[in-house]
């Protein structure tokens, strides 16, 4: 489980907090959300789009934008969530 390599005494600092990930490609965001869906304490509906957090009426403590597709090297990553993903 995913969980499992989470270091000790960070889920603590961030219990309470609400998070969300602006995820803009489509497939990735479902394979993130399956992620999320695997890992105690996150929830697939914290993984949006730009749009999404826009017109959501959430505060949000921490917000993260994953904007690695204007990397080159995307691929590789999106392969690796995937493999996780199926496992």
């Amino acid at each position: 489980m995913f969980a499992e390599f989470l270091v000790g005494g960070y889920p603590e600092l961030l219990a309470g907090l609400t998070f969300g990930l602006a995820v803009p490609q489509q497939s990735f965001r479902e394979s993130i959300s399956k992620v999320f869906r695997k890992t105690p304490g996150l929830h697939p509906d914290m993984v949006m789009t730009a749009f999404e957090v826009g017109a959501s009426e959430k505060v949000f403590d921490l917000l993260l934008a994953y904007e690695a597709h204007h990397d080159e090297r995307t691929e590789l990553s999106c392969e690796k969530v995937s493999e996780f993903v199926s496992s």
